[in-house]
């Protein structure tokens, strides 16, 4: 099968989660013996430095065709004009290098609607799955409108949406009509995996790590909190957070409290083989994040063995168990530093080769890939 997947952007060295996701599901999908082109609509505004224009290139066997606009910011009908001449102008250029694809798959709404537009009248079926944490909302008020219509066009326009997770997918069904199915995101096992004896680094005080980007929806000062309330100084506990934005600044005011001094580390964005070895060498991963479509970096946790702390907020819930991990309201500090305390004490009983193995049944690359294949199988055959 022949897949063109349409993607926000394509990862690299400067901003390596940029559209890290779908490239994930493309390696997954060419590992099963698919053929895949990947177009990356990176449409982010100047202030995301990179080489701007029309390029493309070979990465691990997948051709990757970019385009790299700052279009962010326009407003909405010259937005989406400019950035359907953008796709059908890669469109024109893979199909006539690669042929027609057998399906397209866009991810997110915001890109996704892109596509439903512009290629409308191409003839291949477009399947559509959603991440976007703004649709994850039980209220359809509380969904942004620019957003409600971005995913109003791409569903009405697609053959067929998956979500990343049944909660996900029960909000888009509430509030747009659609039946998704249920495709987790993939996680790189053969990255993500437990240390040589299946347990976290003996000896040494209790270690708590995190990641994800440092905003209001991940929370982190309220982990900071409940680490705090949790493992007072003697303990010698330490909480390491990766990553880097807009709450930075306050993380780092918490940490001059003495009682956080030398016990709260702030190390930036990381690459993914640096956080892997974090997370297998931690006694828990912790991140109590208000709303999660599924939660990557959990599972990513979870595939090395490290039990988890989670908040009830969706994503989660779709793998967290009592035997991998513990669960606490996003609000309130102390559940969680409750949470945190009981890993501590209870951390000798899990089974963490175990936790690995069961997470990988899930998020494996192969599993990911033949769920995808049976999703586009159902939508071909719908075909007229």
């Amino acid at each position: 099968m022949y897949v063109l997947i349409i993607a926000r952007g394509a990862p690299d060295e400067r901003h390596p989660v940029n559209g890290i996701f779908e490239y994930d599901q493309a390696r997954a999908l060419t590992r099963a013996g698919c053929r895949v082109v990947f177009a990356a609509l990176d449409l982010r505004s100047f202030r995301r430095r990179r080489a701007l224009g029309f390029s493309r290139a070979l990465r691990e066997g997948i051709p990757v065709f970019t385009a790299s606009l700052p279009l962010s910011g326009l407003p909405e009908p010259l937005f989406l004009r400019a950035a359907k001449e953008a796709l059908l102008r890669l469109y024109r250029e893979i199909t006539a290098i690669h042929g027609v694809p057998d399906i397209l798959h866009a991810h997110f709404a915001d890109t996704a609607q892109i596509a439903a537009l512009a290629l409308k009248d191409c003839g291949v079926p477009l399947a559509v799955t959603e991440h976007g944490s703004l649709l994850n909302q039980k209220r359809a008020e509380d969904i942004p409108p620019a957003w409600r219509r971005a995913a109003n066009r791409a569903y009405s326009g697609a053959a067929g949406v998956a979500a990343v997770s049944p909660a996900l997918a029960e909000n888009l069904r509430r509030h747009f009509g659609v039946e998704p199915a249920v495709i987790p995101n993939v996680v790189d096992t053969g990255l993500f995996f437990p240390g040589p004896a299946g347990k976290k680094a003996a000896g040494g005080p209790f270690s708590v790590v995190s990641a994800g980007n440092l905003t209001d929806n991940k929370n982190m000062e309220s982990l900071v909190k409940a680490f705090r309330l949790a493992f007072p100084p003697e303990t010698g506990a330490t909480l390491t957070i990766f990553g880097g934005g807009p709450r930075r600044a306050a993380l780092e005011k918490m940490a001059s409290d003495p009682a956080l001094s030398g016990r709260l580390l702030l190390p930036g964005p990381q690459p993914r083989r640096v956080l892997a070895e974090a997370f297998r060498s931690s006694g828990c991963f912790a991140l109590f994040s208000r709303s999660e479509t599924f939660g990557v970096t959990f599972a990513e946790a979870l595939a090395c063995g490290t039990p988890v702390a989670a908040a009830h907020s969706g994503g989660p819930e779709f793998f967290i168990t009592p035997k991998n991990g513990l669960l606490a309201p996003a609000q309130d500090v102390s559940a969680q530093a409750e949470v945190l305390r009981a890993l501590r004490e209870h951390n000798d009983r899990y089974d963490r080769p175990g936790i690995s193995r069961e997470i990988g049944k899930l998020v494996c690359p192969d599993a990911v890939a033949k769920a995808l294949l049976e999703f586009y199988g159902r939508l071909l055959n719908r075909r007229p």
